[in-house]
């Protein structure tokens, strides 16, 4: 009986432990997956915050059997952006690998590997298979114009031009808008002494983006090769000048020998010396310039801004606030005088300047910025809330707009103006409705406010009610009469 129960304790024993080795084990597997798991997320985060080289090194711990297609899209792109192409190549051809093996994996996920693999071969000059896998890129994407672009470049390194030519007009006629088929077309055409082409592209660009400095500059080298020697110094002067290349920018400006005849490249050539601080030459241009064209106000305000920057604060005002008289709807003027006020630390005058700025120009997001500034300042609260929440309409954040403007108190004394920005921000939220009923809130607090009434016009033509839209505007005019904004309100009745 003894053994008995010895032998029945020792089996109960075995099955314990065993029960508790697989419990274990059990155990051990929960937290390595919790583990590597926790290491996906935390790489995630890295990359986010664009550290990449501890995404990196998170990464590169898993074992090999524990990547996935993410993974590896992820570590591939942790290398592409540390510019370690090979790694990044390496790492997005075992990511196609992967995805390989699965079933039901969607076009846009190969189109993307094999977008990111062309790049990264591109980047380490391995054009050929650049060129293989932008092709494949084209197989699932046919109408997206990268690839054929990227293809382009990688003929352009290759010297192949007539094929560039080739692969950027197929880009370019698959999206006219996309600056970077022209700009190579651009360089294309350069390269294959087609230069009247070439400068037609480099204006396309300067067109769509009037900040590049390669769109001035490819003009400039083009101009110089059909011998339009004061053209091509122009287009180089302003591109080196973009580029922040003022010495260049002085030296081809300086070339021209007319140049006080042209107030552009004269206004240009003021900026220019203000940039390097020579202050002497800035002068002297500036006063030609007032002598030369003396119903421009840029020359006055050039001369404000310079007594700015040698803090010469009292004579920037008198310049201002002299040249207001002659210049009184002046914006950059009413802009400089606040300015020195604000310098001289008399921010209610400051205050009243600016406000006379936005007046003349709604959108200038800079001076509505500074007011708000100020108005913190005062802890006036629901100014700075105002000129705010506008900011936020200009630069396309409508919601937050909403939100900043709706903080606004109910007895706020600009009634008119506030209503035609909610209408405005709820028009770009597209609560159409609300927005109408705002914009003509905004015209009963103020009649002769002519901003609702355009808005409303816009509102109704584009929701096909022209005859309302006609109306409104009609209505402007007839309470309006002697309004200084009715040649605004007739042309846009004439566009309707």
């Amino acid at each position: 009986m003894f053994y008995k129960l010895l032998i029945i304790i020792i089996f109960i024993s075995m099955t314990l432990t065993q029960c508790q080795m697989g419990s274990t084990d059990a155990t051990n597997k929960i937290l390595k997956s919790t583990s590597e798991n926790n290491t996906i997320t935390e790489a995630n985060k890295f990359f986010s915050s664009k550290d990449y080289n501890k995404t990196i090194k998170l990464l590169e711990a898993l074992p090999e059997n524990k990547h996935n297609d993410q993974t590896l899209l992820l570590l591939g792109k942790a290398y592409l952006n540390i510019k370690n192409y090979k790694m990044a190549i390496n790492s997005f051809n075992r990511c196609l690998e992967k995805i390989k093996s699965l079933e039901n994996v969607n076009h846009k996920k190969k189109a993307q590997i094999h977008h990111l693999l062309g790049f990264s071969y591109q980047k380490n000059k391995d054009y050929e298979l650049a060129i293989k896998h932008h092709n494949k890129n084209i197989e699932y994407t046919p109408k997206n114009p990268v690839p054929w672009s990227l293809i382009g470049y990688a003929y352009i390194d290759m010297k192949e031009f007539n094929k560039a030519q080739e692969s950027l007009l197929k880009a370019h006629q698959l999206d006219n808008k996309y600056q970077s088929p022209i700009t190579g077309l651009g360089r294309t055409y350069y390269a294959l002494k087609e230069y009247d082409k070439s400068i037609l592209f480099y204006k396309k660009l300067e067109k769509l983006n009037p900040s590049n400095p390669e769109a001035y500059l490819g003009q400039g080298n083009a101009y110089s090769k059909l011998n339009n020697t004061i053209k091509s110094h122009e287009m180089l002067a302003r591109g080196y000048y973009l580029a922040k290349k003022i010495d260049l920018a002085l030296e081809n400006l300086n070339k021209i020998n007319n140049i006080h005849q042209n107030k552009e490249l004269l206004k240009l050539l003021i900026v220019c010396y203000m940039d390097k601080k020579d202050y002497s030459n800035a002068k002297k241009e500036i006063k030609t310039g007032i002598n030369l064209f003396p119903n421009d106000d840029d020359f006055v305000f050039d001369l404000s801004q310079l007594y700015l920057r040698e803090k010469k604060y009292q004579l920037a005002l008198k310049t201002s606030l002299e040249a207001l008289n002659k210049f009184p709807n002046s914006h950059i003027l009413n802009v400089s005088v606040a300015t020195a006020y604000q310098l001289l630390k008399n921010n209610n005058s400051a205050i009243d300047y600016f406000e006379k700025a936005i007046k003349i120009q709604e959108d200038d997001v800079e001076t509505r910025n500074r007011l708000a500034q100020l108005y913190r300042i005062q802890e006036k609260k629901d100014l700075e809330y105002f000129h705010q929440g506008i900011v936020y309409f200009y630069t396309g954040d409508f919601t937050q707009s909403n939100a900043v403007l709706n903080w606004i108190n109910k007895n706020f004394d600009r009634q008119s103006d506030l209503s035609y920005y909610k209408g405005m921000v709820l028009w770009g939220l597209k609560k159409n409705d609300e927005s109408i009923k705002f914009l003509k809130q905004s015209i009963d607090f103020d009649k002769k406010n002519y901003l609702p009434y355009l808005a409303l016009a816009r509102a109704f033509k584009e929701t096909d009610q022209k005859t309302k839209a006609v109306q409104i505007l009609n209505k402007f005019l007839t309470n309006n009469p002697e309004s200084k904004h009715t040649t605004k309100v007739k042309n846009t009745l004439n566009e309707l």
